[in-house]
């Protein structure tokens, strides 16, 4: 389990959230992340409760280079994963007020 950061290289806005399943082409859940990348890769219909959205998005990524994605802590309680979280975006906020979230 983790705790990552997306950030989107051109704009510098940013998404925290955590993964359970540690899935390395897990690219986040947020509305305003999954918007973005539709904008970016040109697709309507990516969904991010499809895992091969995810991975889509990931290796489209990995050639394009548009998202940077920052695995900033791990764990092995969902429980603290989720303070974690909590903490991480916190911390985010006061330090950038560029961030977006879920």
């Amino acid at each position: 389990m983790n705790i990552y950061k997306i950030t989107n290289i051109e704009t510098g806005l940013s998404y925290i959230g955590k993964d359970q399943r540690d899935c390395e082409y897990y690219m986040g859940s947020g509305l305003l992340l999954w918007n973005s990348y539709r904008k970016r890769f040109g697709r309507e219909d990516l969904d991010d409760s499809k895992k091969s959205h995810h991975k889509w998005v990931y290796e489209q990524n990995k050639i394009l280079g548009y998202y940077e994605k920052t695995i900033l802590c791990e764990c092995d309680d969902a429980k603290e994963l989720c303070a974690l979280e909590k903490k991480y975006i916190s911390e985010d906020i006061l330090n950038n007020k560029r961030s977006i979230l879920s």
